[in-house]
């Protein structure tokens, strides 16, 4: 009767088969030191499958609107996609063999941003989420970009909990920030403007040198 059934008998075994193998990961890398190593090799797991790029990025984007939309979720939303995007598809030689170069490209630029995304995020603050996200970008070279957003969700955060003077400093700081944006927006109008006059003005010397007759 329930369309979903048959999808849940076969995921329920794959899933709790993957959560012994998820089990023995937690345990060596608590014996390593590093609370924010994850390996897992997928070589010796009977049940994993391979990912299209398409299936890759609707469970990207599920995680992500889980943890936005369901902040009980986010620490742990924000753990399996930091875990993913440091051991992303391709990594491997048996692994991400469905997919092209181009695809795990997309997909691991795909992981990175929606961790970027998450770490802006001022939940990450407050779950604690943010040392495995900023962890999984600095491994992807993208140090400064994590740095400047757990700057920025701190800020969001100090603003939440700040009281009438900070949050007032604060428009001030977006009143000259949507000023700048307002000033590239209208230069970006008078160049449309200019080339738009520059158009009509090509389409008038064309019209009147194509043997347009005027009355005599």
């Amino acid at each position: 009767s329930n369309p979903f059934t048959p999808i849940l008998d076969i995921l329920k075994p794959a899933a709790l088969a993957f959560l012994n193998f998820e089990t023995d990961a937690e345990k060596a890398e608590a014996a390593g030191g590093d609370k924010n190593a994850f390996t897992l090799d997928r070589a010796n797991i009977e049940l994993d499958f391979g990912l299209s790029q398409k299936s890759y990025s609707l469970s990207i984007n599920a995680i992500q609107m889980l943890a936005t939309k369901r902040p009980v979720y986010f620490k742990e939303s924000s753990v399996c996609l930091a875990r993913r995007a440091i051991d992303p598809p391709g990594t491997s030689d048996n692994d991400g063999v469905l997919l092209s170069k181009a695809a795990i490209t997309g997909i691991r630029t795909h992981l990175r941003s929606s961790c970027l995304t998450l770490l802006r995020h001022f939940l990450s603050v407050t779950s604690g989420s943010w040392e495995v996200l900023a962890d999984a970008l600095k491994q992807a070279g993208m140090e400064t970009q994590a740095d400047r957003a757990l700057k920025a969700s701190k800020q969001q955060l100090n603003l939440m909990k700040g009281g009438r003077a900070a949050r007032n400093r604060a428009a001030v700081f977006y009143e000259w920030d949507t000023s700048a944006d307002d000033s590239r927006a209208a230069k970006r109008q008078r160049d449309t403007d200019d080339a738009q006059a520059r158009v009509r003005a090509a389409k008038m010397a064309r019209g009147l040198g194509s043997g347009i007759q005027l009355p005599t």
